[in-house]
């Protein structure tokens, strides 16, 4: 991977491109959402938001324009949103129709339109469009997911959004080309176990799916329009996947689990998975969110164990430790992605 794609200055690294600035970090205690500031190289954590979201924070994405950041949790309103237009997290009001109980993992649509929200109870996902500039829930699919949803990934050219969930088939797709969600044929080769989380790799080759048993991960190629499984790598993780995440460029994959090393890397550049060595410094504990820089060669991993956030520099493998936080979060981290224009 080249140095010169990555926009860290003081790691020696230059990009002309927008870069991800800001690391969103949701986890189970007050504040519940932490926002750490990179543009100097290392982690400062920002102020909390005026308006914290009410419980748990569950997972967190951001707009493909770095506007708005939404954050799923716990309780009540369940989906907390923020605009970032004064260059400070801001709330939203809340959308006039909420999910219909805790939410997970949320994903924004490439474009910027549509928020798929992830949640425990019918209808299982919620989907909203901001073509008016505010959150506004569109009608229910009319195939919903079989059970609980806890993760929502879209394809790069925001065609299809797919929903982990609980209950065979454990991963639901859905195509958007009409401007509703039509659920599609199920892959032939379902996941194995509930789905936990669902990203599609950058460049729209591979969509992958981390559940709750063996294999643990599924990767399906979609280069013929349809996801199609493939083989499974050599090397998979040993417990249940809770977050899966792409390298910008598409060429790494990275899983994290509950089961040691609780941190999985698979390099496609040949155009299998091949797994990387685990990190200098590995995880201790057990996994459950990720996610990658949009350009740096930066990631970041979280967990239920001091010091319950990690950040990776991986231009060259083994990954290196980056620095902690002076103001890490104090509890389990659920989920980890970044945003915010530099």
């Amino acid at each position: 991977m080249s140095k010169a794609n990555a926009w860290w200055q003081v790691l020696g690294y230059f990009s002309p491109l927008t870069a991800s600035r800001y690391e969103a970090v949701a986890y189970d205690s007050s504040p519940y959402i932490n926002f750490y500031d990179w543009n100097t190289g290392t982690p400062v954590k920002l102020s909390d938001p005026a308006t914290l979201p009410t419980g748990q924070g569950n997972g967190v994405a951001w707009s493909a324009d770095h506007l708005y950041t939404a954050v799923g949790h716990n309780t009540s309103p369940y989906i907390t949103i923020y605009y970032w237009g004064t260059g400070a997290p801001v709330k939203i009001t809340d959308p006039a129709s909420l999910p219909a109980g805790a939410a997970y993992k949320p994903a924004w649509s490439p474009n910027g339109r549509y928020l798929a929200v992830p949640h425990s109870g019918s209808p299982y996902v919620t989907i909203y469009d901001f073509n008016s500039g505010s959150p506004v829930k569109m009608a229910d699919p009319a195939i919903l997911p079989a059970g609980n949803g806890t993760g929502a990934g879209w394809s790069p050219d925001g065609r299809y959004v797919a929903v982990t969930h609980a209950t065979a088939p454990y991963v639901t797709i859905y195509d958007m080309q009409s401007g509703t969600p039509v659920k599609i044929t199920n892959p032939a080769t379902l996941p194995t176990g509930n789905g936990q989380d669902v990203k599609w790799s950058p460049n729209g080759t591979y969509m992958a799916v981390g559940h709750t048993t063996s294999p643990y991960v599924s990767i399906y190629d979609w280069t013929s329009g349809s996801p199609v499984k493939i083989t499974d790598p050599v090397s998979l993780p040993t417990g249940e996947v809770r977050g899966v995440d792409w390298s910008y460029d598409s060429r790494y994959l990275g899983a994290v689990s509950l089961g040691s090393p609780y941190l999985h890397q698979w390099d496609f550049g040949t155009g299998t998975p091949v797994a990387e060595v685990a990190p200098t410094t590995p995880p201790v504990a057990a996994l459950v969110g990720i996610g990658f820089s949009n350009l740096a060669n930066v990631f970041g991993c979280g967990g239920s164990g001091p010091p319950y956030l990690r950040n990776y520099n991986y231009d060259t493998f083994p990954a290196s430790s980056l620095s902690v936080s002076a103001s890490p979060p104090g509890n389990t981290v659920r989920d980890v992605k970044w945003g915010g224009a530099l």
